[in-house]
């Protein structure tokens, strides 16, 4: 297969390198790592923040729906669309990101990082939870401190280009998920901003609906102003919200950086 293929490539890098050049490629890849977790903690909390104003927009919707409907009727009836965009902003905000966190990363399942993920260096098949019977609790503590064993033996084992290998590869790990965070940060930013944008043009529609044709359909006049905020955000989701961001530049630069040093 092709990514075997590169695997061995990749393993191959390291096998001339000597061990004080491994050592001080480490200490830059070390720094460069905690630098892009850093970024990647950063676009991740703008995720949560983009979350809390869909949540916001859900709850909000729903306490204005309910007050309108008991006091105010025929002003629920003009803002009715408004609302209802507004809480189905908010379901695709938090279904959105439900989704996303449930998404299973390709490249996870290629990687062999195991001094920095549990993936590769802890048993799948040990009891966790938090309803443990008696039998799995002792189970648990037999596989971690088999797994201790096994890690620690294994760390003490390597060498610096073991090491370098594993971190370059952490390194790429974190740049790819940086990628994908912000791929996932678009896509949550792209459907409150656009969501907002096209709930306003619904509201629009059914006030002007309200003033010029007051004989319209008044019984469905809201709900044909809901069905333009539907269709209106499908047009924008599909072009803006849900397409791939292309790079700047294409990927392929990284080959040429000997050739400008």
């Amino acid at each position: 297969m092709v990514s075997d293929d590169y695997r061995k490539k990749f393993n191959e890098l390291f096998k001339g390198l000597k061990e004080k050049e491994a050592v001080k490629i480490d200490e830059s890849t070390l720094k460069i790592i905690d630098h892009v977790h850093t970024r990647v903690s950063y676009t991740e909390s703008k995720r949560k923040s983009s979350l809390e104003i869909g949540l916001a927009f859900l709850t909000f919707s729903v306490a204005l729906g309910v007050l309108l409907t008991n006091y105010l009727k025929e002003l629920f009836t003009l803002l009715f669309p408004f609302i209802t965009s507004l809480s189905i902003i908010g379901f695709i905000e938090l279904s959105l990101y439900i989704l996303q966190e449930r998404f299973k990363r390709p490249f996870i399942e290629t990687a062999r990082t195991w001094r920095w993920f549990y993936h590769y260096c802890i048993d799948p098949e040990l009891p966790v939870g938090p309803l443990l019977n008696y039998e799995k609790r002792q189970k648990s503590k037999q596989g971690y401190l088999e797994g201790l064993f096994k890690y620690a033996k294994n760390t003490l084992d390597t060498n610096p280009r073991t090491r370098l290998r594993q971190d370059i590869e952490q390194l790429f790990i974190l740049l790819t998920t940086e990628r994908l965070k912000n791929e996932f940060l678009k896509q949550q930013q792209g459907v409150l901003f656009y969501g907002v944008i096209a709930s306003l043009f619904s509201l629009l529609t059914n006030l002007l609906l309200y003033n010029y044709f007051p004989t319209f359909f008044p019984e469905f006049r809201p709900y044909i102003s809901v069905l333009i905020f539907l269709l209106f955000s499908i047009i924008l989701f599909i072009g803006k919200v849900f397409r791939t961001t292309k790079s700047r530049e294409p990927w392929q630069s990284i080959s040429e950086l000997n050739e400008t040093e």
